[in-house]
């Protein structure tokens, strides 16, 4: 979103959200003053109402107590004296002091004397039966007539409210009697009629109303006022209205309790007026923040928001056109200024910082070249162990990689006299003429390769004026010692037609490349002296079995021949004649003795070399170590053939075929904990097969030759590798183990392939 559009946001926002608080503000606070006011007015006016009532009490209680301390209202009480009736309660004294009803009782309820009279027909009329129900002994109205004190309250009649006010009747102390002593009470009543409501309308000024408090049909303002007097005040004020609120209170009757709702009605000018002034102050809000948002966006506008608009834009035309010669527009002298010229600024710094990046990207980029020319070459240096290949491949990649013209390698010749060519490499299209340097003398001791000899440290020769011989038609040469070890050096020599070519950071990185170059030479004839040593190993390792096969057939041959001979002629050397029974059974023990010997030469001759391996073949010797085998141990073989009928094989691979088929059973007898083996041997695709099989304990093969434990595999694989063979053992605990042997018959090293093959039993 644009500055522009959140700025007029932010003002709009601003303006709604002070006028809103304003507007609550005024609600709560001047708004609700005004109505506590009103409130306020409307419970004075009640009051003057309620106060109105009291009044008519007062005036019907001083008229009431104005007669009953007269004698003559005493006398009537004792004697009957009608002259206090005739002189006191006259209609004419009805009509003039206004007094709808006088009652003269008893305190038991006895009515001495009574009379109503209507003010609205001026004629007597009869007593209402609500009070007459309620002179009777144990009615609070009746209490109330032997209360010194006396009383008043409201009474609900027929024909409408009626307010009383009793006085008791008392002794003045004649005839006797003690003074004070009730002798009854005088009751005195006026109605709450329309006329006496409007005057007492008339005397407040209001409007007044009277409506029995448990009416049926009351309107929902006197519901409302009710139960608002009820539960929280003694009087309420509720609006009617926009124009009219109404004042309520409560009037209670004889015994206290609720009996009318008193109502009056007054125009609601405070609250009017209140209002007017909140409305007014609101619109005078309304209009002095538009007026203040209005005049606050022009200026920004003006001051700013134009401003930024335009440095945004020139900022971005710069940006876009990746020009930081570009500048921004300054005007004035404030802050939107002193931005313009940072910017300013900035761009000078930043077209500065460009042109640096450029050179140092250049580097950087040249860095990364060489950098990768350096991993080319050691990639290409590790997979190099043969010395001569390696020699040309650094020669190769020295011109490649590094923009070389030529690169050539010179080895120290076995005199020590001589650096000697042997690999070179050249961007030309013709050979190099490549010197023979003498390192004995003075007639090349100005030569970069010679002095690297003599120093054993890089040389390096740039914008000098060499000999011919020595530069050719190069301007700068440099020579890094690769490998140096007792009567041997071999040197890299770069050349390049360019003088000066080698600076100082072309130095260290050809440093880096002759470091991997001479570390890999080394490593290169490492590993010559590591396959001379195994293939002598190898050929020891060959010869040995040979020898030791050859020792084990001697040795068979003398004891069959040799040994077996002479215990055959001391066998036969013993008296035949009959000697004596202790010398006879001497003689028998001896024979005994000598035959077992003779048996146990033949078969350690058989076992250390049999004779029908070398006499009739593979096959035969087998099925032999079989029977001998099952004979011995108790271990059946069941074995399985194709191919070896009639069949001679070289004699190396029937020997490793007898003894690893040998050697595999003994592992069988020791560890497998079986009873029974399967061998099978066939021949297929120029290869002899052997697979050895028992559903023994097993083993875990993953460490099989880590531990040095497994002496028996381990001669197996020997002998196997002797001949070119190929050895694989599957095995894992409790589920057996499987031996698969592949013997090329004529150096050919296919791999196992049981095919289809139709196997002898």
């Amino acid at each position: 979103m644009s500055l522009r559009r959140v700025t007029l946001l932010v003002v709009a926002v601003t303006f709604f959200g002070l006028v809103a608080f304003v507007t609550f503000t005024l609600e709560s606070t001047l708004l609700r003053h005004f109505v506590q006011v009103e409130e306020q007015m409307v419970y004075l006016s009640v009051q003057r109402a309620v106060t109105a009532v009291d009044n008519v009490y007062d005036y019907l209680g001083s008229t009431a107590k104005g007669w009953a301390v007269r004698d003559d209202a005493y006398s009537f009480f004792q004697s009957g004296d009608s002259s206090f009736v005739n002189k006191n309660l006259s209609t004419t004294i009805f009509s003039d002091i206004k007094i709808d009803l006088v009652v003269l009782v008893k305190p038991d309820g006895e009515i001495v004397y009574q009379k109503a009279y209507s003010q609205e027909d001026n004629q007597d009329e009869p007593l209402p039966p609500e009070l007459l129900s309620r002179l009777v002994p144990g009615d609070t109205l009746l209490q109330m007539l032997s209360d010194p004190a006396g009383g008043h309250g409201i009474l609900q009649t027929a024909k409408g409210a009626l307010l009383i006010s009793i006085e008791p009747v008392t002794s003045s102390g004649q005839d006797g009697v003690p003074a004070g002593k009730p002798v009854g009470a005088l009751i005195v009543g006026r109605y709450m009629n329309a006329a006496e409501i409007l005057r007492i309308s008339s005397i407040i000024q209001l409007p007044l109303t009277m409506n029995p408090y448990n009416g049926t049909s009351l309107s929902q303002d006197l519901l409302q006022a009710r139960d608002l007097i009820s539960k929280e005040h003694a009087f309420a004020a509720i609006p009617l209205n926009a124009d009219q609120i109404g004042g309520f209170a409560v009037l209670n009757d004889i015994d206290g309790n609720p009996a009318y709702l008193l109502k009056t009605e007054q125009r609601r000018v405070i609250y009017q007026n209140g209002r007017m002034l909140t409305n007014y102050l609101v619109t005078a809000m309304y209009a002095a923040g538009f007026i203040f948002g209005l005049m606050t966006i022009l200026l920004l506008e003006f001051l700013v928001l134009s401003r930024l608009t335009r440095l945004n834009s020139e900022v971005n035309q710069i940006g876009a056109s990746g020009d930081v010669s570009k500048r921004v527009t300054v005007t004035r002298k404030d802050e939107l200024s002193n931005l313009s010229e940072n910017i300013n600024g900035m761009l000078v710094t930043l077209e500065q910082a460009q042109t640096k990046r450029q050179e140092l990207q250049e580097a950087l980029s040249q860095r990364v070249d060489d950098l990768g020319a350096l991993y080319d070459t050691s990639q290409v240096f590790l997979s190099q162990l043969d010395k001569a290949t390696f020699l040309q491949n650094t020669c190769r990649l020295a011109v490649q990689r590094f923009d070389l013209d030529a690169a050539w390698i010179a080895d120290l010749t076995t005199d020590g006299l001589w650096l000697q060519p042997v690999a070179s490499h050249s961007t030309g299209p013709e050979p190099l003429e490549l010197p023979r340097l003498r390192v004995v003398g003075q007639e090349d001791q100005n030569h970069p390769a010679v002095r690297a000899f003599e120093t054993n440290a890089r040389q390096v020769m740039n914008d000098l004026a060499l000999t011919p011989e020595a530069s050719g038609s190069y301007g700068s040469l440099a020579a890094f010692p690769l490998f140096q070890d007792e009567g041997h050096f071999t040197a890299l020599i770069l050349c390049s037609r360019r003088p000066g070519f080698f600076t100082p950071e072309r130095e260290q990185l050809l440093q880096a490349f002759a470091n991997q170059s001479g570390m890999a030479m080394h490593n290169a004839h490492l590993y010559e002296q590591v396959l001379a040593a195994q293939k002598r190993l190898e050929i020891l390792s060959r010869r040995l079995v040979e020898v030791q096969e050859e020792e084990r057939k001697w040795i068979a041959m003398e004891l069959h021949d040799e040994i077996g001979q002479v215990l055959t002629g001391l066998k036969l050397s013993l008296p035949l004649s009959d000697p004596d029974e202790a010398t006879a059974e001497r003689l028998q023990k001896s024979k005994e003795m000598v035959t077992e010997l003779i048996q146990r030469i033949r078969q350690l001759s058989l076992e250390l070399r049999p004779g029908i391996l070398d006499d009739l073949g593979l096959l035969p010797a087998l099925l032999w170590q079989f029977e001998n085998y099952t004979r011995h141990t108790g271990v059946e073989v069941h074995f399985q053939h194709a191919n070896l009928e009639n069949q001679r094989f070289p004699m190396e691979i029937e020997t490793t075929a007898y003894r690893v088929v040998q050697e595999a059973l003994t592992n069988v007898a020791r560890h497998a904990q079986v009873k029974e083996a399967g061998v099978r041997v066939w021949t297929v695709d120029g290869s002899l097969m052997i697979e050895v099989e028992d559903q023994g304990a097993g083993f875990d093969p993953t460490h099989l030759f880590e531990d040095g434990a497994s002496h028996g595999l381990l001669s197996i694989r020997e002998r196997i590798n002797f001949v070119g063979g190929r050895f694989n053992v599957t095995s894992s605990p409790g589920k057996g183990t499987c031996l698969e042997i592949q013997l090329p018959l004529s150096g050919s090293e296919g791999g196992i392939d049981y095919g289809n093959n139709d196997l002898a039993g």
